[in-house]
């Protein structure tokens, strides 16, 4: 790259030589009077110092170009090592990801299992508490019917009679302070559908 930029400065500089001539010794004139200064030795010194200058500002370009590409050539190489960090760490991470997920599926696994097992434990004894509540409820109503029943069973006969059922005011329907047989009927009849 920097042989082309060499050459293609020298074909400018001829070209510039060539143009920015002024007459130095009227020899590029042909049968001319013209009476010109000889400058030739100056101008090709001032091209000279110029092309110096232009070739050293190339030679500067190029050692910072050189500088540059050096500088991203390491950039990449780091770039390329902190890449392949990253890629091993996320493969850890990852496998330590799974590792971890593996262990939280199996706790959660238990945890169900667990949860399952307490619950049917209490469905288990709401039943049996339900169940034993029922007996004493009718154990409970048993003991009423039982007292209620004594209590009308005057004469302690096994049978509760409609003469039995007259002796209490509480079946007394029509409030005239006696219970017939037809209210002794009724009560003995509804007190039985219950």
């Amino acid at each position: 790259m920097f042989v082309y930029i060499v050459i293609t400065y020298r074909i400018l500089f001829l070209i510039t030589l060539y143009l920015s001539l002024d007459c130095c010794d009227a020899g590029d004139e042909y049968s001319s009077s013209v009476n010109c200064p000889n400058n030739c030795m100056e101008l090709g010194e001032q091209m000279r110092e110029e092309r110096e200058r232009y070739l050293e500002l190339l030679k500067a370009g190029n050692e910072i170009r050189q500088r540059y590409i050096e500088e991203a050539k390491q950039k990449l190489g780091e770039t390329k090592q902190e890449l392949e960090t990253l890629r091993s760490q996320l493969t850890e991470a990852e496998e330590q990801k799974n590792a971890k997920n593996e262990v939280k599926t199996k706790a959660e696994e238990l945890e169900k299992e667990a949860l399952d097992k307490h619950r049917a434990e209490e469905d288990k004894l709401r039943k049996q508490r339900e169940e034993e509540e029922q007996v004493h409820r009718e154990a409970a109503e048993n003991s009423y019917a039982l007292s209620v029943f004594k209590k009308l069973d005057a004469n302690a006969d096994g049978v509760v009679s409609y003469d039995e059922l007259k002796a209490f005011p509480h079946f007394d329907q029509d409030n005239n302070a006696e219970v017939s047989d037809d209210e002794a009927k009724v009560c003995s009849f509804e007190n039985f559908r219950k």
